[in-house]
């Protein structure tokens, strides 16, 4: 068994739903391999797949192929942004077969199919959403098994678990003025030092030249400034990734200080600011090497955000920007990224459960719990 595939995100699905079809017999071929290796062997959920954005292990024998891209690019990059998005993948992440059907079954709902399959040829078949619902069904008969044989753990045992983490800020109940607690940073300006040295190596350009300029006011916290020459590098051929990057630090850098020197209720719309920023990388740039780094910033934003909430005692709105922030950090590549948490955001959230309980409040506490 091969150690570990390649997929493009929009494969995974692909995978599921194969039936023996495709672009020339080799192609076909290959794909039976693969599926079968995946879906029809005693140990294929624990198969490891690597994400990229590049052709993969399915593309190899497509006539189509075109060394790392395909002739149809541009459909493709919008099938994998679509599929990357509801399935919360990124290039660089490695999960198993068995965790990306989990993935499939849990967020690929009908509804988000239709939107990120359209732009595919094989979509008519109905294949690949017989296969989705099969296996959603499946997923929910085992969900409904599991739950009968072993209740599950009310909230209110959860909170004596979690005790430390549930009690009521006593600042929060005195007044609803108080400043929300200081988050401590994820991301530092290190960070920035260490895109500017990979930047030095590159030789002198006029982009280059910009992008120290935008570090330094950044440093210097002259946010307008950064912003002002970011914004100059958004159309340059090379590093316009740099460009949206810089733009979206120096709004969540302004975020941060805002909500460090009591002005919470400004930091939010810088957040979200800083939040479109990123994910404008994303959207425009699926090879830049800022991927494997947004999430990190991103749930930083999302924090200050539920903290702002929080403040305010709007309660369910601070849990919904909470868990965001923390599902970023769970699919971060690497170890370690979940036990990062800023321990007033823990608490904060906390708190939210035991005053606005949601849908997914004993699952996150339970996983919190685990770390």
């Amino acid at each position: 068994m091969k150690d570990m595939l390649e997929f493009r995100p929009h494969h995974f699905l692909c995978t599921l739903g194969f039936v023996g079809k495709g672009y020339s017999p080799e192609f076909v071929k290959n794909f039976q391999k693969t599926a079968d290796l995946l879906r029809k062997t005693s140990d294929g959920d624990q198969v490891l797949i690597r994400v990229t954005s590049t052709t993969d292990d399915i593309c190899v024998p497509c006539p189509h192929r075109r060394e790392k891209l395909c002739a149809s690019e541009p459909k493709i990059m919008r099938l994998d942004h679509a599929h990357a998005e509801v399935l919360n993948l990124k290039e660089g992440d490695v999960l198993t077969w068995g965790e990306a059907k989990n993935r499939l079954a849990k967020y690929m709902s009908l509804e988000k199919f239709e939107k990120a399959c359209a732009p595919c040829a094989w979509k008519a078949l109905g294949v690949c959403k017989s296969a989705l619902v099969a296996l959603q069904k499946n997923a929910k008969k085992t969900t409904s098994t599991a739950l009968s044989s072993k209740s599950a753990p009310t909230l209110l045992t959860l909170i004596f678990i979690f005790g430390w983490v549930i009690l009521p800020s006593p600042s929060l109940a005195k007044s609803n003025d108080k400043v929300p607690p200081k988050i401590t940073p994820i991301i530092t300006i290190d960070t920035i030092d260490t895109i500017q040295t990979q930047l030095f190596a590159n030789g002198r350009s006029k982009a280059v030249e910009k992008i120290k300029n935008a570090i330094s006011a950044l440093q210097k916290k002259k946010y307008e400034e950064a912003r002002k020459v970011a914004s100059s590098i958004l159309k340059d051929e090379l590093f316009p990734d740099y460009g949206f990057f810089l733009t979206g630090e120096s709004y969540r850098q302004e975020a941060e200080e805002r909500s460090l020197t009591g002005k919470w209720l400004e930091s939010p719309a810088l957040a979200l600011k800083a939040t479109s920023s990123y994910l404008k990388i994303a959207e425009n740039h699926p090879y830049s090497h800022f991927l494997r780094r947004l999430n990190l910033p991103l749930a930083e934003t999302d924090f200050l955000i539920g903290n702002a909430h929080f403040a305010k005692k709007l309660f369910s709105s601070s849990q919904v920007a909470y868990e965001r922030g923390l599902q970023r950090l769970l699919t971060t590549p690497g170890n370690g990224a979940l036990q990062k948490t800023p321990l007033t955001v823990l608490q904060n959230y906390a708190e939210t459960c035991a005053r606005a309980p949601g849908a997914l409040c004993q699952s996150w506490i339970l996983k919190l719990v685990s770390i």
